[in-house]
């Protein structure tokens, strides 16, 4: 009997952690709609550009790629400072 209960939840367990894992890794997954794509089509796009090869300091080779403009943060206007001359008598 107890043996029963046990499989029972690892079974529920297992269901449930199969279940919610592809929610948590939607995110992820969004990160940026350029990945993957070819260069006419990344350098046609107006939110990637076309990221030549190169090789890092410690010599890995990094392929071409295709990635995402960074994102433009919003200007934020403050108003007009003025200068508070002293009155005069």
């Amino acid at each position: 009997m107890k043996k029963t209960i046990l499989l029972d939840s690892a079974r529920i367990t297992l269901f449930s952690s199969l279940l919610i894992a592809p929610l948590a890794w939607q995110p992820a997954n969004a990160a940026s709609a350029c990945k993957g794509m070819e260069q006419a089509a990344c350098e046609t796009n107006a939110e990637c550009r076309w990221q030549a090869g190169y090789t890092r300091k410690d010599n890995v080779q990094v392929a071409s790629h295709c990635r995402a403009l960074p994102k433009k943060k919003e200007a934020v206007t403050e108003p007009a400072k003025t200068l508070d001359k002293p009155s005069t008598p």
